[in-house]
Order: C-alpha cells, then sequence, then structure tokens
C-alpha cells in the first residue's frame, strides 16, 4: 500500500474516454451553482445577513459565501484548492506523487437553536479531487501482479473521484450572523470508490502479458480503496460578516 495512505482500483479505460466530459461537466456545473448562489446574494433583501470565511481542512484552503435565508437558515458556496508532492511506495515501487485537491460547496445550514453557532447541514461537494503518480525510469526490473518484468518503461497512475458527492455534516459558526467569527466543519462526502487508472510506457507497454498484470495489480488495489468511499470533511476557519 502507499506509505501516505493512498492506492488504486484500476479498471483500464473506465476514465480515459470520460475525464473531459467529467471535467466539462463539473465546470458547468459549479458555474450553475455559483450564479445561483450570486443570483440570491444579489436579490436578498438589505437586512438579510452575508458573510464570507476563510477556511483550511481535509478539502484543502478554502473560501466560501454565507447567505441568510429565513432565520436560522443559510445557504452556503464555498470553493477549495490545494496541491502537494510526495513520494510513495506501493509493492516496491517508488512513486513521485501529485495530490491535487478541488472542489466546490453547495451546503444548506440549519441552526436550530437561535444565537447559538452550532449548525446541521446538507447539500453537495462538486469534486475534481486527484491523485497522479508516476515511477522513475524503470531501467532493472518491476514486479507487477505478481509478475516480474525486465522491459525499460514507466508506470502511471491515477485516482479520481465521483464528480458530485453528497454532504452530511455538523459545524459551528454563523458567518450571516456574527460579525466575527470561528467556522468549524465536521462531515462526511460520500464519494464512492475511487475511479483509478494505472498504465505503463516504454517497451514494458508490450510485455507478453503484461495487461494480465496490469489488471491483478487493479484487483488488488480495489481493496485498499473502499474506506475512501465516506471522505471526512473537517475544516477550522474564520468568517466575517460583510452587511450590516
Amino acid at each position: 500500500m502507499l506509505d501516505h495512505g493512498f492506492s488504486t482500483d484500476l479498471q483500464l479505460g473506465d476514465i480515459r474516454g470520460y475525464t473531459l466530459t467529467k471535467e466539462l461537466l463539473l465546470k458547468r456545473m459549479a458555474s450553475i451553482i455559483a450564479a445561483i448562489v450570486l443570483t440570491v446574494v444579489l436579490a436578498s433583501p438589505s437586512h438579510a445577513g452575508i458573510g464570507v470565511a476563510g477556511r483550511a481542512g481535509t478539502l484543502g484552503l478554502g473560501v466560501e459565501v454565507t447567505q441568510s435565508l429565513i432565520p436560522m437558515v443559510n445557504v452556503r458556496g464555498g470553493l477549495n484548492w490545494f496541491n502537494y508532492s510526495f513520494d510513495g511506495t506501493e509493492s516496491g515501487i517508488r512513486y513521485n506523487m501529485d495530490l491535487k485537491l478541488k472542489s466546490f460547496t453547495a451546503l444548506l445550514d440549519l441552526h436550530p437553536i437561535p444565537l447559538l453557532g452550532f449548525r446541521l447541514s446538507g447539500g453537495i461537494v462538486f469534486n475534481q479531487n486527484g491523485i497522479d503518480g508516476v515511477t522513475d525510469q524503470i531501467v532493472s526490473s518491476i514486479n507487477i501482479g505478481g509478475q516480474d518484468y525486465t522491459e525499460s518503461g514507466t508506470l502511471e497512475s491515477s485516482i479520481d473521484f465521483k464528480s458530485t458527492a453528497p454532504y452530511l455534516g455538523i459545524g459551528w459558526g454563523n458567518a450571516a450572523n456574527s460579525r466575527i467569527g470561528i467556522a468549524i466543519d465536521l462531515g462526511v462526502a460520500f464519494q464512492g470508490s475511487p475511479q483509478t487508472d494505472l498504465r505503463v510506457t516504454g517497451s514494458l507497454a508490450s510485455a507478453p502479458g503484461v495487461q494480465s498484470s496490469i489488471q491483478q495489480e487493479e484487483r488488488e488495489l480495489q481493496d485498499a480503496l473502499d474506506g475512501f468511499k465516506y471522505y471526512p470533511v473537517l475544516s477550522v476557519g474564520l468568517s466575517f460578516k460583510i452587511t450590516p
């Protein structure tokens, strides 16, 4: 398994033909949601509270806007991003990994106790998070799916997630009501099992039996990915009310 807890299930061809379509769909959906949130903000009564927050957490670094709809109910929209590179080892193979966090959140908050910051939250995470990995050039031998290969080349992997993930959580803070406050969220994004892809390059790609070995490697890695179905969302930040 990867040293940092990342691994892949890889079904060849599952992603190659759909990556661009998924990215375009995500961008369009995020644009639509952003337009709706902006319309709500611009059309809101002058007395309605509007706040902004900056935060850091398991979705990355983010900013969000909170709009009061009716007493005790707010709507939130946020953008999150973060990139991080690290080395990971899988089955004795060392990868150069790139973690790419990018998501848009559209949430509805219920504050069941007036004048207190506690809230119940639900909504959708529009998810473009992913992890890419590539080995150094193979010059000796490599074991893939239990089979040794001596051909030269590289082994590449990618992990993607469902483009939309339902979210449920709890939190503290009301950016639409408090001039300055703490924003805390704790919840779960139900993103399903990661979608993964494993590829080989160079003469290794044409080695006899390599595709069967890749499929075996994928099956073994799939078992280790089940825990990523439920992605923990934890974030902490500061909020500011921008309306009187």
